[in-house]
């Protein structure tokens, strides 16, 4: 097992390394004031956490800087859902429980992304991820 992770580990670093250089997508939140009782400082906070930058998260490293996906996980932002239903409760069902096996050719994703997130931080990672992929807030 540990074997295993270590293989997938270097191939994330060495796939990420011989990638281009991708843009971070950047989140307007002007326009977000609240949905589905997520707030703009949740949303601003799930970035933070999807990128990197807060609580350990490791989102970006699958699922890319610009959340448009990798061969590690699926695109965030093109509006097709592959294991949840793109709901905000949806998005942070699959964030707790992860998918162990992915519709996709991706390899599974491990609960909390793997990560030491609380459930305020999972909220807000669903809540940033719901934002990307409705940007009319709708």
């Amino acid at each position: 097992m540990v074997v295993w992770r270590v293989t997938v580990l270097t191939a994330r670093v060495i796939y990420f390394s011989t990638v281009p250089s991708r843009k971070r997508y950047r989140l307007d939140l002007s326009h977000f004031s609240s949905f589905a009782g997520a707030t703009a400082e949740q949303i601003a906070l799930g970035e933070r956490i999807f990128h990197g930058e807060a609580a350990d998260g490791t989102c970006a490293g699958c699922h890319g800087s610009d959340a448009n996906g990798s061969p590690q996980g699926p695109s965030l932002v093109s509006g097709k859902w592959l294991d949840t239903d793109g709901t905000f409760a949806g998005l942070r069902h699959t964030i707790t429980d992860g998918v162990p096996k992915p519709k996709n050719s991706s390899p599974p994703m491990p609960p909390r992304g793997g990560a030491p997130l609380t459930d305020a931080d999972v909220t807000a990672v669903a809540a940033y991820v719901w934002a990307i992929s409705h940007p009319n807030g709708k």
